[in-house]
């Protein structure tokens, strides 16, 4: 709405372009039904992503997340390496089945006796995770997942994740936006073991040496084509392994009034990086 009113302005153009950083969902994967790499992705394929980021963004506002590096980067890897998880209901049925979550007469899935049952903590200080969870709550229903969805606020969301003990993180699934560095390297963000404690990022428990060396090797190598070569190939890893799921890549818009020269922003060009360029007619 705001973007078709800055549009019919005469005084004004608009800039849309890539924003450096991502929404994400993240799953806790020491917990028994989400440490399966087949149940996560098998949860992302039943989610239709595409659907919500015409529902909650619009078009032309945000694309489809599949690596935890902005696709403006250097290091990032073609999108024909990676895994879109496009909406599959089949598929995410076929991967419940080989995990061993067969479904029950009643309609959910069930793994030597128990319910496959996960908890979602929401925060509503804005609205894209209730609209996120309310569209999994339908379509994970199908596959047979019982799903219960707390909502509360974002400290509360914080208070359980990253701010507590890695025994004392009891929920099943969190949802958050990350905001990235120029710098590709992960270190200390989402994916690095070491951030895993508590008041560290890494709240899911994953835990993958191969991909922490390639994380070591990357902010060791001072070759930048080497390091890409690196990052691409620790890109790959997360995309398959989705410890933390990328839900999108969100555009930033920008109205500035056509008086206003010099102000040319981007993903890694900011309006205060350019502050020394700008003049006023």
């Amino acid at each position: 709405e705001n973007l078709a009113a800055i549009e019919a302005l005469d005084n004004i153009h608009v800039e849309n372009f890539l924003g450096n950083g991502y929404t994400f969902m993240c799953f806790n994967c020491k917990k028994p039904q989400l440490n399966d790499v087949r149940v996560r992705q098998a949860l992302m394929y039943a989610l239709d992503r595409e659907a919500f980021i015409k529902v909650q963004y619009g078009e032309g506002l945000a694309s489809i997340g599949m690596a935890p590096i902005s696709p403006s980067s250097w290091a990032f890897p073609e999108s024909s390496e990676l895994n879109a998880y496009k909406f599959d209901m089949e598929k995410a049925g076929k991967l419940m089945d080989e995990a061993g979550w067969k479904m029950g007469a009643d309609g959910f899935r069930y793994k030597d006796g128990k319910k496959f049952h996960i908890n979602w903590i929401i925060y509503t200080d804005v609205s894209w995770p209730s609209t996120l969870s309310g569209m999994a709550a339908d379509t994970w229903k199908q596959l047979g997942v019982e799903l219960e969805v707390e909502l509360m606020d974002f400290d509360t969301v914080v208070s359980r994740t990253f701010d507590a003990t890695p025994e004392g993180r009891t929920f099943d699934i969190y949802t958050m936006g990350f905001s990235l560095s120029i710098d590709p390297d992960p270190t200390g963000a989402l994916f690095d073991d070491d951030a895993s404690q508590t008041g560290g990022f890494n709240a899911s428990g994953y835990k993958n040496p191969a991909a922490m060396e390639l994380v070591r090797k990357g902010k060791n190598e001072f070759d930048t084509a080497k390091r890409a070569s690196i990052y691409k190939e620790w890109a790959k890893i997360m995309n398959t392994e989705i410890p933390h799921a990328i839900i999108a890549y969100r555009s930033e818009i920008w109205g500035i009034n056509n008086r206003v020269k010099g102000m040319e922003l981007g993903t890694y060009s900011t309006w205060i990086q350019r502050l020394k360029d700008i003049t006023i007619e």
